[in-house]
């Protein structure tokens, strides 16, 4: 079974990213540590907190298709690069890195998390809370 690598985490954190941790959500920041410790991310909140274990946490993230709906994000990419988007092209090898990092701030899942299993789609989750309180 594939796992998330803190190299594909680590570019979120900055950004407040909220995660689902076992049934509720929380957001990640101000972390003190992130470190890889028996094939697992652990990330700690504060200098004497204790670890916690990435394993029963999954990201939430908005799928790459979302990225056009963010004029900050379209108004840094080329009309070849929203084509290039749009056609299904590998993000990381064709948008320039100004438009890549705002998705990253935006939350965007510019590594394939949601395809993979590894993240979870934050609208689906929204439409679920939403039903729930109805």
């Amino acid at each position: 079974m594939e796992t998330l690598t803190k190299y594909e985490l680590a570019p979120y954190l900055p950004y407040e990213l909220k995660v689902k941790n076992n049934n509720k959500v929380e957001t990640l920041n101000d972390l003190h540590a992130i470190e890889t410790y028996l094939g697992a991310i652990w990330y700690c909140k504060t200098v004497e907190g204790s670890f916690i274990c990435l394993k029963t946490t999954v990201p939430l993230l908005k799928p790459l298709h979302l990225f056009n709906s963010i004029v900050e994000i379209t108004d840094e990419m080329t009309v070849r690069e929203i084509n290039l988007m749009s056609e299904g092209y590998n993000v990381l090898d064709f948008v320039n890195y100004r438009a890549v990092t705002l998705m990253i701030k935006n939350h965007i899942d510019v590594f394939g998390l949601i395809d993979r299993g590894l993240a979870i789609d934050i609208t689906f989750l929204d439409e679920q809370i939403c039903l729930s309180e109805k």
